[in-house]
């Protein structure tokens, strides 16, 4: 009888941990993903998206365009799939929900503005995403190598 009790409460640890870990850590997982996903896709980007004018290719343009629009639809994706958020974020330090939700507008607010951009609200954008998500950028990095160039 102990035989089976020990391996009915094992079996039962195993389910509840499986549950714990699909339903709660790797909705949060995915949720961080996504953040850093932004903060290296801006980065990457940030010499087309910066000076759309510029940049004469435009498949390259509408891939930038698209890729920032998926990241958007990618943290709502988030939002939506992190049980009860509001509780969640504070016991895994993401950020609160009104913010991921004024990133996601500005993400797609970046993406239009890539069709007929203004550099200063571009720039805007992408620090206002970067405090909203609470990616930390070193300085200003753009005018921090721009002065290095000597």
């Amino acid at each position: 009888m102990t035989i089976f009790l020990t391996i009915l409460s094992g079996v039962a640890v195993f389910v509840l941990g499986q549950t714990v870990l699909k339903l709660l850590i790797e909705p949060v997982n995915d949720m961080k993903r996504t953040i850093g996903e932004v903060a290296f896709t801006l980065l990457k980007y940030s010499n087309a998206y910066g000076n759309p004018a510029v940049v004469a290719d435009a498949t390259k343009l509408e891939k930038v365009r698209s890729e920032i629009r998926e990241l958007g639809s990618g943290l709502l994706k988030g939002l939506s799939v992190v049980p009860f958020y509001a509780t969640t974020r504070k016991w895994f330090f993401l950020p609160p929900e009104k913010d991921v939700e004024e990133a996601i507008s500005c993400l797609i607010g970046l993406s239009n503005s890539l069709v007929v951009g203004n550099p200063i609200h571009i720039s805007e954008r992408e620090k206002k995403i970067f405090r909203l998500l609470k990616v930390y950028i070193y300085k200003d990095w753009k005018t921090d190598i721009v002065a290095r160039t000597d």
